[in-house]
């Protein structure tokens, strides 16, 4: 019983940080294209900090936000 209640537990601490992650990620999507510069360059720091897990990568793959970096590149050029 005990490792029943356990292992919800964690699955349930699992999905929170899950959750917890996608709402970071879709509120830096804005950030990528403030009219500031110093906070475009921000968001790209903290995209480079999270890209260090692959299940990052995955998450932001499934939250299409390579599209939006490389929309953001080319919107500077």
């Amino acid at each position: 019983m005990h490792y029943l209640l356990s292992y919800h537990f964690l699955h349930l601490l699992k999905s929170l940080v899950l959750f917890y992650d996608i709402l970071i990620y879709w509120s830096l999507r804005v950030g990528l294209f403030h009219e500031a510069k110093e906070v475009r360059a921000a968001v790209l720091r903290v995209l480079r900090y999270f890209l260090q897990e692959s299940e990052t990568v995955d998450l932001l793959y499934s939250l299409h936000i390579d599209y939006l970096i490389v929309r953001f590149v080319t919107f500077l050029l």
